[in-house]
């Protein structure tokens, strides 16, 4: 099991899994807006990848900007007054 969580797709997926969870629920309502009448097959076949896209794109540009940007918080006691 510890093989299986080491393997390098995995830990990406994990690395933008809350990206991912934010943007699948929209991309999937858009493609489907778009595309009505198409099988649900080719909508899952465009959503999926897409959403792995914007969510890749999402963690890329804003998630990984903002956990470089904010300060390192100690585990120590907190600063006397």
């Amino acid at each position: 099991l510890a093989r299986l969580g080491a393997w390098p797709p995995l830990r990406w997926v994990g690395r933008i899994s809350y990206s991912l969870y934010l943007w699948h629920l929209p991309i999937y309502v858009w493609t489907a807006r778009a595309i009505p009448r198409a099988p649900l097959a080719l909508k899952v076949v465009i959503a999926v990848p897409g959403s792995f896209l914007v969510g890749w794109l999402s963690y890329e540009l804003v998630e990984r900007w903002s956990l470089r940007s904010r300060p390192a918080v100690s585990s120590g006691s907190p600063p006397a007054a």
